[in-house]
């Protein structure tokens, strides 16, 4: 799981939690903990698998789709 410290828009950072595709799912505590970040502006978000997550954090940081990074 990753935590990115950078405030971005209006969100003060994003969290990016990882599951298995097809299986996983989040605890209750999970559950609990996405919606309590969220109430102080953070991002959350669950991916299954690495393309979700560095899609998600380019458009979090501002990058469209299709935009070259390097």
């Amino acid at each position: 799981d990753i935590f990115v410290p950078i405030p971005f828009g209006e969100s003060h950072g994003m969290f990016i939690e990882f599951k298995k595709p097809g299986k996983g799912r989040l605890s209750e505590e999970q559950i609990d903990y996405a919606k309590f970040v969220e109430t102080f502006g953070y991002r959350y978000i669950v991916a299954t698998d690495y393309k979700v997550a560095v899609e998600s954090l380019l458009l979090y940081l501002g990058y469209s789709k299709g935009t070259k990074t390097c």
